[in-house]
């Protein structure tokens, strides 16, 4: 088998899971991903789909999948409604990993059997607003202490963590002076915010009428 036949075969066989990777990294946290860690995912992912199909085929079917023959042997021509079949468990499995991922149900189990404190999370500003079960429609404060401003809002969308700026889109949104927080200023539906990063405070909880 040559190089070029091996790597389209590989392309083939693997589309399912590409299928489950760009979904999953569409849904889940901002967290960046390298080139060699993703192809490492979308291997695994590939072979997770073809397991999955190929407990399917034998549950249902009483048969086998050529998948594993055709990867290795150039004589055996791939079955495409086998590729087709495992993209299609490939777009359920992706929502679910999604799922699992986003409401932290992974790391919530070892931490509950005692493997580890981590919350799966990359940074503190990835744990503060992350979308797991406290995280994206949670309300904060921002607090603008140049401008003597608050924005009180539901957490829409927010920037990566490692960029220069901090970006948060807020829905519902109430602004005050921060000197003098029980009187509203404004509401509206919704706002974007740009800050450097050292000339916002963040607050979650609490009242606006608490200071």
């Amino acid at each position: 088998m040559e190089v070029s036949d091996l790597f389209v075969r590989l392309i083939i066989l693997l589309f399912p899971g590409f299928v489950s990777m760009v979904i999953i990294k569409s849904l889940i946290s901002k967290r960046k991903i390298d080139n060699r860690e993703y192809y490492i995912y979308v291997i695994l992912l590939g072979f997770i789909n073809y397991f999955i199909l190929f407990i399917i085929y034998k549950i249902i079917f009483k048969d086998n999948i050529i998948f594993f023959s055709a990867l290795l042997d150039s004589e055996v021509k791939i079955d495409f409604k086998e590729v087709f079949g495992a993209s299609i468990i490939a777009g359920v499995s992706a929502l679910v990993i999604s799922q699992f991922i986003n409401r932290g149900w992974y790391y919530n189990i070892c931490r509950f059997i005692g493997l580890t404190n981590r919350t799966g999370s990359v940074s503190v500003w990835s744990d503060l607003l992350d979308n797991n079960s406290k995280g994206i429609n949670r309300f904060i404060y921002v607090v603008d202490e140049v401008n003597d401003l608050v924005y009180g809002g539901q957490v829409r969308d927010y920037s990566n963590d490692d960029e220069k700026d901090i970006e948060l889109v807020l829905l519902n949104v109430i602004v005050t002076k921060n000197s003098l927080r029980s009187k509203i200023i404004r509401k509206m539906d919704y706002i974007y915010l740009n800050f450097p990063k050292e000339k916002i405070v963040i607050e979650v909880g609490g009242e606006i009428g608490g200071k």
